[in-house]
């Protein structure tokens, strides 16, 4: 505005001078802008510096740590129900295999399913497949009892630790009927012993029945030494114990009835029998359980015992008479016609009633036999059109032969060697 008072008013030119005002202008606004755009290049450092603070005051959650936990307790839940379900499938085979009597196969399957409890930490689960492996075990023809003992004893321990005390019960039972099956009666008489405790603890009448019987059948196991002295009836009237050699030094001792391994194994069938009856309505049960304790008031010998056995067998009998199993109901009718082939006496004066059931007895025995003959006579009939049949049985009858002449010899020699002498008549032997 100063040049253009200064100059002349001639020289004055509109065009020439508008456009100098306009590059002024420009100039001017141009010089502000920069001075804005300085005054913002000063201010956005800063802004920038109080966004990062800002930015660092926010808590961001850090999910990695999180996320690795979640695939691991995946991957983890995952190699469970995978074992869970190998030991659920391994189990149901190996009591398939089992039921078929391939224990071969059962034993292997068995221990799959051990080792898939042992990964869950399942106690329960292995007590009763490691049972299963002792099981199959002692069916072997060799058995390694030191290995199936401690299986057992391991199957017992793992289901006290679970609280199944069903599984440890079959444990302690299976070790106890090894060390009978092997032949260590002392053992297997306190393994029984332990047993019946532990049944009794329970209070579970069924497995006290159990334990009462298995623990009877092996005191009636023992024989005792010594000479039985019987009266006139062939009833025994005592017992006399340490005159087995003729050069024993001791004193025999005399023992009046039976002995006490026999007292105390007819008071045990005495309490199974009480059980059975606690359980339920099982005529089978009831009647095996009479048999029983039959069997060994028979063994007692004794007048007052014989009668108890009739009683038994009698009432075993009535219980299979009409709904028991067939084979039950001829072992009974077979026990009650031997003993009254033993003692007739014991038919005397007993009633119509007595009467219809012994000879209910004698049909049902007779038709077995009957069976029985009939079917080895078909058999004959057909190795008589057999030449290699006919040549086998009269090979097993030439052997047959050869074995009891053998048999006969040894006991000549053995009749002629130095020993305790006997009657010549053989009334002096018990029944």
């Amino acid at each position: 505005a100063a040049s253009l008072a200064a100059r002349p008013a001639a020289a004055f030119d509109p065009v020439r001078e508008r456009g100098h005002l306009c590059l002024v202008a420009a100039s001017c606004w141009a010089h502000r802008g920069w001075k804005a755009m300085a005054g913002l290049a000063v201010i956005l450092p800063h802004m920038h510096d109080l966004f990062s603070a800002q930015v660092g005051k926010v808590d961001v959650p850090d999910t990695t740590g999180s996320t690795d936990r979640l695939v691991e307790k995946f991957e983890q839940d995952s190699a469970e129900a995978g074992m869970a379900r190998t030991l659920s499938e391994k189990r149901r085979l190996a009591e398939r295999l089992h039921a078929a009597g391939d224990f071969e196969a059962a034993l292997d399957a068995f221990h799959a399913a051990a080792e898939a409890a042992q990964e869950l930490d399942k106690p329960g689960q292995e007590a009763v497949v490691v049972l299963g492996m002792a099981d199959c075990l002692s069916r072997e023809k060799q058995v390694d009892d030191v290995l199936v003992l401690g299986m057992f004893a391991h199957s017992a321990d793992r289901a006290q630790a679970a609280g199944d005390d069903s599984t440890r019960f079959h444990a302690l039972a299976g070790a106890a009927t090894l060390k009978r099956a092997l032949g260590r009666r002392g053992e297997s008489t306190h393994a029984w012993d332990g047993v019946l405790s532990f049944a009794r603890g329970l209070g579970n009448a069924k497995l006290i029945s159990m334990a009462c019987t298995q623990l009877a059948f092996v005191l009636l196991d023992a024989k005792e030494g010594g000479v039985e002295m019987v009266n006139e009836d062939k009833e025994t009237v005592h017992h006399i114990a340490g005159a087995g050699s003729a050069s024993s030094s001791e004193q025999p001792a005399v023992q009046l009835g039976p002995g006490a391994d026999l007292r105390r194994a007819i008071k045990l069938l005495e309490e199974a029998q009480t059980a059975t009856s606690e359980v339920g309505d099982d005529p089978a049960q009831a009647a095996t359980a009479c048999m029983n304790l039959a069997g060994a008031f028979r063994r007692a010998g004794n007048t007052a015992n014989k009668r108890r056995a009739e009683r038994e067998l009698a009432s075993a009998f009535g219980k299979v008479r009409q709904h028991g199993p067939d084979q039950l109901r001829l072992q009974v009718a077979r026990q009650m016609v031997e003993l009254h082939e033993e003692s007739p006496w014991l038919s005397e004066d007993r009633g119509d009633e007595h009467a219809s059931m012994l000879a209910e007895c004698r049909a049902v025995v007779q038709a077995a036999d009957s069976h029985v003959v009939k079917k080895q006579t078909a058999m004959d009939i057909a190795q008589q059109h057999d030449p290699d049949a006919r040549f086998m049985q009269e090979r097993a009858a030439w052997a047959q032969k050869k074995l009891a002449e053998m048999a006969r010899q040894d006991s000549d020699s053995e009749d002629e060697a130095v020993g305790l002498a006997h009657p010549k008549d053989e009334d002096w032997r018990r029944p």
